[in-house]
């Protein structure tokens, strides 16, 4: 792809730039305001007597400092993750640190208002005053087994810079400049991350297998720091629970969240029970390339009859933006902002972190897209994706600050019905039954890596943690083997696993920025499919007018309420979950009837 087609964010409805006189003005009036606010509720919030009319206004207040103060590392972080350069990291940690000594001010507000008696506690959440914060107090008051003293509350938040927190920005650091060499006959070629996966999709097979190994040598040059980092991260977090009084790795994300115990149990035993589907599909892709054995890095070849000439931008654009129009006229015209006024970096550039995401900053700013944009359907629908979570945060705007974040399981709702929206509409589209099955295989083996990988995923981080509770700093190899073994289990016999597989691990994100992060992707891809099959055979009325209920309400009602209410959808029945399934299951069949035509 031509750089100058690609497009490249435009930050300045945050500031001008990182000299902007505006962000240090930010800084020091959110610095002033955190004193004032200590000054007039610190030592008030936790008595049994707070009025409803005083415990607002000091909501109220604290959302105001907190949005505006929260800015400037907002923007740092965009900027470094658009260019991890040494200057942009230093702005980063440099915003981070001043956010910080601004929110240890605060510290006070949540060890407060678990402290105040649960009779009072449960009259103020039903008084009408604090109508808009009741979910939020709620949310807060789940945590009151494991909030510490504010003593020790602003050491641990003190430190979190130079101990998680330090960590992970060095492995960002490290990935964003990791550079694997290809050679292609006489020339040899520097790859960054998303350079060299992105060659996993490669016809040829002898590219693949190249870039695969190129890309093993850079983890394994990479191993020594990479496995101390795993161990600190994990180690910090151990502590961290046993602090907090936590009864499993996994149970502080379960809890922020606002999931039961029982509906991850559902969703993960469902999945795993499933695992017959992987080796299913990839007994289905050895055939459909014509191979004897299907290795880890021919998983994502394309099919020799597929179309693989790069899709320009613009004609990406109008895909998703018609997929949008589609569904919903509202929903076409929220997203088309996003390319109308450079919310969207697409660009592939040195320096810049690999995948994608989409960043919802407050309800007070709209949000921010990254992609990078390679030119194939997988990254079509990439971006349509994004713009799933644009969706959701622009519609969520119409929360307050603190009920704007939605909890991570719905977070890729609309997501992943955009990701499936925009497949339906190329896949519908497409004409040559070659061309179709190319493209359905492709989105099955996206799905396979959203549901079944993430939840294996989930199973070696579990187990990651146990064992370097249980047995103390882990090596290198006794890492890789957690991870194969995991692996494995999911592919079963339908895939061979390379020696060089066991360090992939070592750069994904999720596992040091949000641990146990990764089965929010499942939880949202099954929901979605089984949602989506709803939609399309007109189960749920004014399925639109519901969706945009659900979307809006951000973060206001934890998810089994939120979903049961809006889409009569019960999260703790495996009849439910397994209703995705069966959506995975009907679309290898298509693309076993597709393949079958042609033999």
């Amino acid at each position: 792809m031509a750089k100058a087609s690609l497009p490249q964010w435009d930050l300045r409805d945050f500031y001008s730039s990182p000299r902007d006189p505006k962000i240090s003005a930010d800084l020091s009036s959110g610095a002033k305001k955190a004193h004032q606010f200590v000054h007039t509720y610190k030592g008030k919030l936790s008595r049994a007597s707070i009025s409803p009319r005083f415990l607002a206004a000091a909501l109220k207040d604290l959302e105001r400092i907190l949005e505006r103060s929260a800015r400037p590392a907002e923007y740092a972080h965009l900027i470094f993750q658009a260019d991890a350069s040494a200057e942009n990291s230093a702005f980063a940690q440099r915003m981070e640190e001043e956010f910080a000594a601004i929110t240890r001010k605060l510290i006070f507000v949540d060890v407060e208002l678990i402290r105040i008696p649960p009779r009072a506690f449960n009259t103020l959440v039903k008084n009408s005053q604090l109508a808009e914060y009741a979910h939020y107090l709620r949310r807060i008051y789940a945590f009151r087994p494991h909030i510490l003293s504010e003593a020790e509350e602003y050491i641990l938040h003190q430190k979190q810079l130079t101990s998680s927190g330090a960590f992970s920005r060095l492995f960002t650091e490290r990935v964003a400049g990791f550079s694997s060499t290809l050679e292609h006959g006489k020339r040899t070629e520097q790859l960054n991350e998303s350079q060299i996966l992105a060659l996993l999709y490669h016809k040829d097979r002898a590219v693949r297998q190249k870039a695969a190994q190129s890309f093993t040598k850079t983890l394994q040059q990479e191993s020594r720091l990479q496995t101390f980092i795993f161990n600190a991260i994990v180690l910090d977090k151990s502590l961290d629970d046993e602090f907090r009084r936590y009864p499993s790795p996994e149970a502080y994300r379960h809890l922020e969240n606002e999931l039961s115990q029982q509906a991850v149990d559902v969703l993960i035993d469902t999945v795993v029970r499933n695992y017959s589907l992987v080796a299913r599909f990839y007994a289905l892709k050895k055939k459909q390339l014509g191979i004897a054995e299907l290795t880890d890095y021919d998983r994502y070849a394309p099919l020799p009859t597929g179309n693989n000439a790069p899709i320009p931008f613009d004609r990406a654009q109008k895909t998703v933006q018609d997929t949008y129009a589609a569904f919903s006229p509202e929903a076409e015209k929220i997203i088309a902002q996003f390319f109308d006024r450079h919310w969207i970096d697409a660009e592939l550039r040195p320096n810049k972190r690999g995948g994608a995401f989409c960043a919802g900053i407050s309800p007070a700013l709209h949000p921010y897209v990254l992609v990078n944009y390679t030119g194939t359907h997988n990254d079509i629908m990439t971006l349509a994706h994004e713009l799933g979570h644009g969706l959701h945060f622009h519609l969520a705007r119409r929360q307050n600050y603190f009920n704007y974040n939605m909890p991570l399981v719905l977070a890729e709702t609309a997501s992943v019905f955009g990701e499936m929206m925009a497949f339906d509409h190329m896949f519908k589209n497409e004409k040559r039954p070659a061309a179709q099955e190319a493209l359905l295989t492709s989105k099955i083996e996206s799905i396979i890596a959203t549901v079944f990988r993430q939840v294996a995923m989930f199973i070696f981080e579990r187990e990651l943690h146990t064992e370097r509770k249980e047995k103390g700093e882990l090596s290198t190899a006794a890492i890789n083997a957690l991870w194969i073994a995991t692996q494995k289990k999911m592919f079963g016999k339908s895939v061979t696993l390379t020696e060089d597989y066991r360090w992939w691990w070592s750069y994904i994100p999720h596992f040091i920025h949000t641990p146990f992060y990764v089965y929010a992707y499942a939880f949202g891809e099954l929901l979605t499919l089984a949602l989506y099959q709803r939609y399309q055979n007109k189960t749920i009325t004014d399925f639109p007018k519901k969706y945009f209920a659900l979307l809006s309400a951000g973060g206001s009602q934890d998810p089994a309420k939120l979903l049961h209410q809006t889409l009569g959808v019960n999260i703790n029945d495996p009849e439910f979950w397994q209703e995705g399934m069966r959506v995975i299951a009907d679309m290898i069949t298509i693309a076993e009837q597709l393949h079958a035509r042609k033999a």
